[in-house]
Order: structure tokens, then C-alpha cells, then sequence
């Protein structure tokens, strides 16, 4: 497989393979827990309400930066914005954004309901936290990546200043910007 097909791959489902690395290893966790080894409980902790409002707050301020960021990027007029504009996969973009706030949103409510987890029976909880974990690395993966996108098209591509006085000797064709684009994955 070349290196440019691994780095799409990489690309298109880093967020959902982290996310099951992280349930894996909370897996592995429980299962130390409730077998032989002495480690504690999550939830016996004492900071544990604390890290379940901490990680709702979280969660609900990125969400809040969203939705700074979707209006300045959308009314953004420049050469890289318009670009990016008319050659992403819209379809594609609505439903990854989608995806982020509706993670975001599972990450709120399930931490949120964690908070009362001294009246929750101990398997409701094993499961509410591998849930929490697992839509957690699932949403901070994908907004580290779209959070990027936008303040690349807010700020502008780095050296673009540079770049826009550079005549170029040769333009390649129709045919190879066409044969680019395709091998280029769409957003």
C-alpha cells in the first residue's frame, strides 16, 4: 500500500481508531478492576464530579466555538477561502460537522448524567464511562482537525502573501488539474 493511501486512511478513520484504542485500554481497565488486581474504582474517587463538570464544560465551550467559527468561516472572502469553498464535498463536510456536534452534545449529556452516579448501579456506570471515553477521544479528534481547517481558511494559507506575486513559467493542463483533483481526497 503506498504512503499516500495509508496517509487517507489515516485521515479519513484516525478519530474512530483512536477512540477504540482509548475504550480498549478502559476495557483493560475494568477488567484489572474486577479481576484479581487491587487498583480503586473511577468512581470512588473524590474528584470524580469534578471531572465529569469539567469535561461538560469543556465540551460545551468548543461547541460554543463552533459556533463563533462556522459564520466568520462561511463569510470569509479570499482566494483560499473561495477555493476551499467550491472544491470541498459539501455533503461530506455537513455530515463530519454533524457528527462533532452530536459527539459533543453525547459527551455533555453522558458526563452530565455521571454526576449522579452514587444512585447508578455499578454496570450502568462501566458503561456510561466506556461511552463517555469513547465519544470524548472521538470529539476532541475531530475538532482538532476541524478547528485547524477553520483558522487555516480564517487566517489564510501560510506564505499565501508570497505566493500571489509568483508568475509560473508553465501551467499544467485541464487534463492534469483534473487527474490532481481526483487523486486528491475530497474533503
Amino acid at each position: 500500500m503506498s504512503k499516500v493511501k495509508m496517509k487517507n486512511i489515516w485521515t479519513k478513520y484516525y478519530s474512530i481508531i483512536i477512540s477504540i484504542i482509548a475504550l480498549l485500554m478502559y476495557l483493560l481497565y475494568i477488567y484489572k478492576v474486577n479481576g484479581k488486581a487491587s487498583w480503586k474504582w473511577i468512581v470512588d474517587s473524590e474528584g470524580f464530579g469534578e471531572m465529569c463538570k469539567a469535561i461538560a464544560q469543556f465540551s460545551s465551550i468548543v461547541l460554543g466555538i463552533y459556533g463563533f467559527f462556522i459564520p466568520v468561516v462561511m463569510g470569509k472572502k479570499d482566494r483560499f477561502s473561495e477555493y476551499f469553498w467550491n472544491n470541498i464535498n459539501r455533503i461530506a463536510f455537513a455530515k463530519d460537522v454533524r457528527k462533532i456536534i452530536i459527539s459533543g452534545i453525547f459527551t455533555i449529556l453522558i458526563s452530565s448524567i455521571l454526576l449522579i452516579n452514587d444512585v447508578l448501579p455499578n454496570i450502568i456506570l462501566i458503561i456510561l464511562i466506556g461511552l463517555m471515553i469513547f465519544c470524548l477521544t472521538y470529539y476532541s479528534c475531530c475538532t482538532y482537525r476541524f478547528l485547524n481547517i477553520f483558522i487555516n481558511i480564517i487566517i489564510g494559507r501560510r506564505g499565501e502573501s508570497e505566493q500571489n506575486n509568483i508568475e509560473f513559467a508553465e501551467t499544467i493542463s485541464e487534463y492534469d488539474k483534473e487527474k490532481l483533483n481526483e487523486v486528491l481526497e475530497k474533503f
